[in-house]
């Protein structure tokens, strides 16, 4: 595989938070909704654009364990420690209707299903299990709107909207 051109686009995956065993396995923090989209994949590219062949990735209590072609003992792995991962987007294949990567949402409009503008989405909390979406109107002002179907009742990526449900007390 050819290592990644400007015109290709990647999407971070998630972090080498440690080191697993003696073997090189790496433990890792993805920023999916579970590591099995990353498995998908057969190169990870760090921040330089070098790609690392992907030969195994399991669930491990609250992160996943990667092992790498490349990476083979303790030490080569520590050296990955902090490492953010990118993925070609290319190769995660197609979402079902309905479900986005939240990159893909950043910048998106928020509106009411009565026109009320709440600004743009500029950032995503995770408390939990749960997603937030953060709102920023042209004032600076934040809005916090649960990810869930309640809230959220339409996404519209071509024309940048999404219609949510402000229930009296969400919004200020």
């Amino acid at each position: 595989m050819m290592p990644p051109t400007e015109e290709d686009e990647m999407m971070e995956v998630g972090v080498v938070v440690g080191v697993h065993g003696l073997k090189g396995e790496l433990k890792f923090q993805h920023w999916c909704d579970d590591c099995s989209t990353i498995s998908q994949v057969s190169k990870l590219f760090d921040k330089d654009g070098k790609a690392f062949t992907l030969t195994k990735i399991k669930p491990h209590k609250n992160i996943a364990l990667l092992k790498l072609d490349e990476i083979n003992t303790v030490d080569d792995a520590m050296r990955l420690r902090g490492e953010v991962f990118r993925v070609l987007k290319s190769e995660l294949g197609t979402l079902p209707d309905g479900v986005y990567y939240l990159k893909d949402l950043l910048g998106i409009k928020g509106h009411s299903s009565d026109g009320q503008s709440i600004g743009k989405l500029t950032d995503w909390l995770e408390i939990g299990a749960r997603k937030i979406y953060v709102f920023v109107d042209d004032e600076g002002k934040q809005s916090l709107i649960p990810a869930n179907p309640f809230f959220v009742k339409n996404i519209d990526l071509h024309d940048g909207i999404m219609t949510l449900n402000l229930i009296e007390g969400l919004i200020e």
